[in-house]
């Protein structure tokens, strides 16, 4: 076994440890939680040190994605409508 590949498996090994042990940390924070102070529950991301939370979990709207999306409807909608006509 090369060394590149085991420390490659150590990683994943860290990284399911820590996914497990940020669960139950962010759950025991969840239950101690005073709710006035606090009122946004922990999520396991601020207990994990080798994962980062992201800011947003989407795309940015801009005129661009509004077109691409306009785009990519109106041809699945084409599509459909010849998938219904009789032949």
């Amino acid at each position: 076994m090369t060394l590149r590949k085991l420390a490659w498996m150590t990683e994943g090994l860290d990284m399911h440890w820590w996914d497990h042990t940020s669960h139950h940390l962010a759950m025991q924070a969840n239950i101690h939680r005073d709710r006035k102070k606090r009122s946004r529950p922990y999520h396991p991301f601020d207990f994990h040190p080798l994962r980062k939370r992201t800011e947003s979990g989407g795309l940015k709207i801009c005129q661009k994605n509004k077109d691409l999306l306009r785009t990519v409807i109106q041809n699945h909608m084409k599509r459909r409508q010849a998938q219904r006509k009789p032949s």
